[in-house]
This record gives C-alpha cells, sequence and structure tokens, in this order.
C-alpha cells in the first residue's frame, strides 16, 4: 500500500505530525467513519511490518498490534507511534553501536597500512563519511581520523619501547612520514617520539 510506504517513510524520519496528519486525511476522503477507522487500523498494521521489515533491529509482533488495535478497547493512534518510534529509537542505537564496532576493528587491523583513510573505514562499514563521523564522536569522543591517529601513536609505543627509531616506528604504525609521525605523537603525548623513548630507557 502506497499510503503505508508514506507512514512508515514519515514514522522513520521522526515526522509523527506528519504521519498523523495523513492519517486524519483519511476522515476528509470518506464520510463512512467505521470505514476509515478500519482503514487506518490496517494501515497502522502495514507499517509495522514495513518497519519491521526495513529497518535493522526494528521489530513489532504484527499479530498483537492488529489484535490490539481491533480489539474493544484499542491504543490510541499516538500509543502507537509512540511505540514505533522507541523501538525506532534502540534499533538506531543498536545499529550505531555495530557501525563503530566494525569500524574501529577494521581501522585497528588497519593501521599499518599508511593508505588507510576514514573513506575507506565508512566504505567498508556501509556508510557515509559524515555518519561515521558522528557515530565516532558519540561512541569515543572524537572524529574517525583522531581515532587513527590516537590509535597509531599508540601502537608506535610498543615499537620505540622495543628499540625502534622513530622513523621505523612510523613506518611500522602506519604514518605517511616521520614528520608527521613527530607531530601527532607530540599532539597527543606532550612530547616528541625521540624524548619519550629516551625517557623510557632511563626509567
Amino acid at each position: 500500500m502506497e499510503r503505508a510506504q508514506e507512514l512508515a517513510s514519515l514514522i522513520k524520519r521522526g515526522e509523527n505530525n506528519k504521519a498523523d496528519a495523513l492519517l486524519c486525511n483519511i476522515y476528509n476522503e470518506n464520510e463512512c467513519r467505521a470505514y476509515c477507522v478500519a482503514l487506518e487500523k490496517i494501515l497502522l498494521t502495514e507499517v509495522a511490518k514495513i518497519l519491521n521489515d526495513s529497518v535493522g533491529g526494528f521489530y513489532m509482533d504484527c499479530g498483537k498490534l492488529k489484535e490490539a488495535l481491533f480489539s474493544e478497547n484499542p491504543p490510541t493512534r499516538k500509543t502507537v507511534f509512540d511505540a514505533m518510534r522507541d523501538i525506532l529509537r534502540d534499533a538506531q542505537q543498536e545499529d550505531r553501536e555495530r557501525i563503530f564496532e566494525k569500524a574501529a576493528e577494521y581501522i585497528r587491523k588497519n593501521l599499518s597500512d599508511s593508505q588507510l583513510t576514514v573513506s575507506l573505514a565508512a566504505e567498508y562499514t556501509g556508510v557515509s563519511e559524515s555518519v561515521l563521523i558522528k557515530v565516532f564522536r558519540q561512541y569515543a569522543g572524537r572524529t574517525p581520523g583522531e581515532y587513527i591517529n590516537s590509535e597509531r601513536v599508540r601502537k608506535s609505543l610498543s615499537y620505540l619501547e622495543n628499540g625502534d627509531s622513530v622513523a621505523l616506528a612510523s613506518g611500522k604504525s602506519g604514518f605517511s612520514s616521520p614528520e608527521t609521525y613527530i607531530r601527532t605523537f607530540k599532539k597527543h603525548m606532550g612530547t616528541t617520539p625521540g624524548l619519550w623513548k629516551r625517557n623510557k630507557l632511563f626509567l
């Protein structure tokens, strides 16, 4: 049903007022109130089915919803919309967590590759760069680019401790050049990798 698809799209975007207005139009199109009430209930059940099929992590028992809608004391339209909104919010939260975990794992596995970019991580995860940036800000408190740099710096510490030169530690950690490495290291650690290494050796 075209109208059910439109309703589902509105609810997915959080535009419940527009969804409500769309259902209200049913009552202006037909004088038979009983028909309009039944059509609204059928549409709401169809919307739940569409959301179940199109939104990962979203699940609403359509059989029980239909039963409730056609019972003697059916839930209000607002109650149904609110329930859908809550399930959507939880599903989207789970989806964002999955996106972050998948991207973070990809980044950690490819840190040594100097060609690793935010764009590649986004492509691997199946989202846009802007979505990935929002997700990382939510779960890591920084952008994916900042996350890559901090993980590379962290990875380089073990190389420095094992006696590798700054240039070698830089290359092994995936930095494009020793200069970039030194600049990034200083930003994260407050000192240069050479000084950090010397201080470690004298501890």
